[in-house]
């Protein structure tokens, strides 16, 4: 009878441990690694590129990634866009997130916060995660936002996903965000 417990429990053990395992790759389920000179982040693989001039004129940044979901929802399509901009002053992220928070209070038509958290990273860093509703401009509907920033030796990324839809929780989408890696 012992054996029999001993051998239950091991059974038990390989299926618990094997699907930590699992939950794992599903997490990863549907997302390919977009790399660029300078970073790499994991995206929705059925997400296009967008150029950048099909899209507005950034308040401040370049955009050095653009991607979107081919699917509209609620009569957009979600996306992120990830803006660069020298960092001259070597600020961390959790500086720039809140740098970026006060600007949006002020700069984005109808800012509501939904969320602001802190996160370490795999690297150890500590990042702020914004999650907000407003507009960009007038002519835009209100949206959701997921924002964060990532200081780079001497660049800043601001990295932005949109959604027209609004969700009891934002984590698929700010897993890719801490999916982004510096080179």
């Amino acid at each position: 009878m012992k054996n029999c417990y001993t051998y239950f429990l091991l059974i038990l053990l390989t299926v618990f441990l094997s699907s930590c395992f699992w939950w794992e790759s599903v997490d990863e389920t549907g997302l390919a690694q977009v790399e660029t000179e300078s970073f790499s982040i994991k995206l929705p693989n059925t997400w296009d590129a967008i150029a950048a001039n099909e899209l507005p004129l950034p308040k401040s940044g370049d955009i050095v990634l653009a991607y979107a979901s081919p699917e509209e929802r609620q009569w957009y399509i979600n996306n992120i866009v990830v803006l660069a901009d020298e960092n001259h002053q070597n600020e961390s992220s959790v500086w720039l997130m809140n740098n970026s928070a006060n600007f949006l209070k002020w700069g984005l038509k109808g800012f509501t916060l939904i969320e602001q958290k802190n996160i370490n990273f795999h690297d150890e860093e500590i990042w702020t995660v914004l999650s907000f509703r407003g507009r960009y401009n007038p002519n835009t509907p209100e949206l959701t936002y997921i924002q964060t920033a990532r200081s780079c030796w001497d660049m800043s990324y601001f990295l932005t996903v949109s959604l027209a839809e609004q969700l009891e929780t934002y984590d698929k989408y700010e897993y890719l965000l801490q999916s982004f890696r510096c080179k």
